[in-house]
């Protein structure tokens, strides 16, 4: 099911894509020759782009207007590369290497139970307003959303998203910031029919919590961040030319308020910070849980009514954010999560996971399209001429290809 979906999928944007110019590619460590996931390839100047997936491959759309632009690769760790599109457009695969940064000041004092760090954490959340854009915006967004059933693949959902803010970046509750946020599926690709109400739930909302600087339940929280928290600097390291710290934190006294999971049994994880601003550029986290409810993280399960009960439950999360402008806006996030249950009555045990990405691909500041509602259920026809402009994450590469007879 998966790989006929993926062929047919990659086939009709195969056709599509010889139709426009575009550039396609492989970023690597120009040190080790590793791949750099989730690095930004964007146009200079604007936000439209796209990123390289999990085997550091992109492809991004060139609008013809656009030829003798210039593509800028970047991700923090790594120097800003940056390449004129039109020594690149085609068919043919490019590498591009990145070279990692390398902090040169000899001696970096590290304290790890300073309060300091709390204090920087706390200065980035209070900076929000200022670096983060303030108003009504649309984000233009790729959603990848793969389902697996004891390691078989169930279910795979590709779309295109519109989703529109009504206030812009300001911390709020989650329940906030769910009424000002409304979206639209633009165009869908499932490996599966919509046969019931679960098959129906994008499970979209699951990721969108994790756009930290606009929802509060995580350790960007002012009320939370010295009480909660232990923080410590990593590392120092750097992104677009600029330094930033990387602290890590571990949540002391794990709540719904505090990490936005009803059943958080431990938190922890790593913020970078830009030193000039305290914009939050990453987050990093783990999550650990003792149960789980299909309707949302942060909502109650009556277990009594469980068939299964859980045996373990963790997910990790990476939300990035880039500039344009002197403005932030979500660059991405990716989230894993893996289950084990037991079945109540039988005792068999089995293993779920979910495997989903959000990429933006473009903003819209002036005059955003308002979208007063979230299209939980999405059931739109397939255009193939649609993905010639839109940018999409490349599928990996199977990691252990079995010979099929």
């Amino acid at each position: 099911m998966k790989t006929a979906f993926k062929i047919i999928f990659f086939l009709s944007l195969v056709n599509t894509a010889f139709a426009q110019q575009y550039v396609q590619g492989t970023v690597l460590d120009k040190a080790t020759g590793e791949p750099i996931p989730f690095t930004n390839v964007v146009l200079k100047g604007t936000y439209k782009g796209s990123a390289t997936n999990f085997d550091g491959e992109f492809i991004l759309n060139i609008p013809k207007d656009k030829t003798n632009d210039t593509l800028v690769f970047s991700v923090v760790g790594y120097k800003t590369l940056m390449e004129p599109v039109k020594n690149f457009i085609g068919e043919k695969l490019h590498k591009f290497y990145l070279t990692p940064f390398v902090y040169e000041i000899a001696d970096v004092t590290v304290e790890s139970k300073s309060q300091l760090y709390n204090t920087i954490l706390k200065r980035a959340a209070e900076n929000i307003s200022k670096n983060y854009y303030q108003g009504p915006f649309n984000y233009d967004m790729y959603y990848r959303n793969t389902q697996m059933q004891n390691n078989k693949v169930s279910r795979e959902r590709q779309a295109a998203v519109r989703l529109y803010d009504a206030k812009g970046y300001g911390q709020a509750n989650a329940f906030t910031a769910y009424k000002e946020r409304g979206y639209e599926f633009l165009q869908v690709r499932r490996s599966f029919e919509l046969n019931s109400l679960s098959d129906r739930s994008t499970q979209l909302d699951d990721l969108l919590e994790f756009d930290i600087v606009r929802i509060d339940n995580n350790v960007l929280n002012p009320l939370y961040v010295y009480d909660d928290y232990d923080a410590e600097l990593l590392k120092i390291t750097q992104v677009d030319g600029d330094s930033v710290w990387v602290i890590k934190f571990k949540c002391t006294n794990p709540t719904l308020g505090n990490t936005g999971d009803n059943y958080a049994l431990s938190y922890k994880g790593l913020v970078y910070i830009k030193m000039k601003d305290y914009a939050v550029i990453k987050y990093e986290a783990e999550y650990e849980s003792s149960n789980y409810s299909t309707q949302g993280r942060s909502l109650y399960v009556n277990e009594a009514k469980q068939e299964n009960e859980p045996m373990s439950i963790s997910y990790k999360v990476t939300t990035r954010y880039k500039e344009y402008n002197g403005t932030y806006f979500l660059s991405s996030i990716e989230y894993k999560r893996e289950q084990k249950w037991r079945n109540k009555k039988s005792h068999a045990v089995h293993s779920e996971s979910v495997d989903a990405q959000i990429l933006v691909t473009d903003v819209v500041v002036e005059n955003p399209e308002v979208i007063a509602m979230r299209a939980y259920y999405e059931e739109v026809p397939f255009d193939a001429k649609f993905w010639e402009t839109f940018n999409y994450l490349k599928d990996e590469k199977p990691k252990n290809p079995k010979h099929k007879k």
